[in-house]
C-alpha cells in the first residue's frame, strides 16, 4: 500500500523536474591574465549610492529599487563599465556568502574571497571585451582591498560567459547540480577533479538579504 501512494507523488514531481548546472570559477587575485588593450572609450569605476539609483536603473531597469537598496545596505558593491558617460555594463560583488538565485540559500565563501554577481552587459556592447575589462579591473580593486581571490558562477553551457571569465583570469573549479523534483532537490557538487558529493534535501527558501557588511 505504502508504495502505491508512493508512485504517484513521484510521478507528479517528475512532471515538474528542473535541473540546473553551475560552473564554479575561481580567480587568485594576485596572478595577473596576460594584459590586454582596453575596450575603446572605456572606464571602470564604482558606482556611488546615486549612481545605482539612476545610471544603474537605466541600464537595468527591471531591477527593483528596494533590491538594490538592500545590496548597498547590506555592504554589496557595484563596478560598472562607462562609455562616453554611459553606464554599459555591471557587476555586483559581496563578500559574505555566495548566494544562487536556483538554489535559494547562501553557501560560505572561503575566508578573504569575495563574490562577483548578476553581472549585466548592454547588448550592442557586447563582443567588445567590455565584460573581460570590467572584470579585470574589479580584481585589480579587490586585490587593492585586501582580498586573496574571487568566485563567480556561470551556467553550463553559457560558452560566450565561461569565454569572457576566462580571458579575466577566472578558471574553472568546480560544478553545482541540482535536480529539482518539485520541493525535493539533490545537489551534486564537484571539485576541479571531479571529485564529487551528493546531498538530498527539501527546497526551503532562504533570504538573499541582509548579511553581513563588507570591511
Amino acid at each position: 500500500m505504502r508504495e502505491r501512494r508512493l508512485l504517484p507523488l513521484l510521478l507528479r514531481r517528475a512532471r515538474t523536474a528542473v535541473y540546473v548546472r553551475y560552473v564554479v570559477l575561481r580567480r587568485e587575485l594576485e596572478l595577473e591574465p596576460p594584459e590586454r588593450a582596453a575596450p575603446a572609450g572605456v572606464d571602470v569605476r564604482e558606482l556611488t549610492a546615486g549612481e545605482v539609483e539612476r545610471a544603474y536603473g537605466r541600464l537595468r531597469p527591471d531591477a527593483r529599487a528596494s533590491e538594490l537598496s538592500g545590496r548597498l545596505g547590506a555592504g554589496h558593491r557595484c563596478f560598472g563599465a562607462w562609455s562616453d558617460g554611459t553606464l554599459v555594463a555591471a557587476v555586483w560583488i559581496r563578500f559574505d556568502a555566495i548566494w544562487l538565485p536556483f538554489s535559494a540559500r547562501p553557501l560560505p565563501l572561503p575566508p578573504g574571497a569575495a563574490y562577483a554577481y548578476d553581472s549585466y552587459t548592454r547588448p550592442d556592447q557586447r563582443r567588445r571585451g567590455v565584460a573581460t575589462f570590467r572584470s579585470r579591473v574589479t580584481c585589480r580593486r579587490l586585490r587593492e582591498l585586501g582580498y586573496t581571490s574571487a568566485y563567480a558562477f556561470v551556467l553550463g553551457g553559457d560558452t560566450p560567459a565561461l569565454r569572457a571569465a576566462t580571458a579575466a583570469g577566472y578558471r574553472p573549479a568546480g560544478e553545482l547540480r541540482w535536480l529539482h523534483l518539485g520541493s525535493l532537490g539533490i545537489e551534486q557538487s564537484l571539485d576541479g577533479e571531479g571529485r564529487g558529493t551528493w546531498s538530498l534535501r527539501f527546497a526551503r527558501r532562504e533570504p538573499e538579504l541582509p548579511h553581513g557588511r563588507a570591511s
